[in-house]
C-alpha cells in the first residue's frame, strides 16, 4: 500500500536567503487599552492605543504608543537590540531575545504577519497576558 507523500517545507538555499541589514522598514502593531498602558499613554482620549515596534535600517528599534484618533505618539524607553532579520523568497523572519516574528510575502508582494511573540508586555508591566497583533507594514527604505 502506497502512502500519500506529505509535502515538507524545504529550507531556503543560501542564495535565496539573505540577512537583513537590509533596506527594509518594518512596523509591527498591536492594539491595547489606554487603561493598561497607564502612565505610558500619549495624549488623547481614545480608549485604545496602538503599540508599535518600528524597525528601520541603521537605527535602533523603537517601541512607540500611538493614539489612533489624534496620532499623538509617545516613545517608550526600552533598549532593544536590532532583531536578526532573514529575508527569503516568500517570507521575512525577525529574531531576537525579546521578539520572534514571521511575515509572509505573497505573489502580489503583500505582507501578512503569521506569527509573532514578544516579551514587551511583561517588560512594560502591561497586564492581561495575551494581545493580538493588528498588522504589519513593510516598506523598502527608499519608500520611507
Amino acid at each position: 500500500m502506497n502512502s500519500p507523500s506529505i509535502p515538507t517545507a524545504q529550507p531556503s538555499s543560501p542564495e535565496n536567503s539573505i540577512k537583513c541589514s537590509s533596506p527594509l522598514s518594518i512596523t509591527l502593531r498591536w492594539t491595547i487599552s489606554r487603561r493598561t498602558a497607564a502612565q505610558l499613554a500619549p495624549a488623547g482620549n481614545d480608549a485604545h492605543l496602538h503599540l508599535e515596534l518600528r524597525i528601520n535600517p541603521n537605527k535602533d528599534p523603537r517601541w512607540v504608543l500611538v493614539d489612533p484618533t489624534t496620532h499623538a505618539q509617545r516613545s517608550i524607553e526600552h533598549p532593544e537590540p536590532a532583531p536578526q532579520c532573514t529575508l527569503c523568497e516568500s517570507s521575512i523572519v525577525l529574531d531576537s531575545a525579546s521578539l520572534r516574528a514571521h511575515i509572509l510575502i505573497n505573489a502580489q508582494s503583500e505582507h501578512t504577519l503569521i506569527y509573532v511573540r514578544t516579551t514587551i508586555f511583561t517588560e512594560l508591566n502591561i497586564p492581561g497576558g495575551r494581545y493580538e497583533p493588528v498588522g504589519v507594514q513593510v516598506l523598502s527604505a527608499k519608500n520611507t
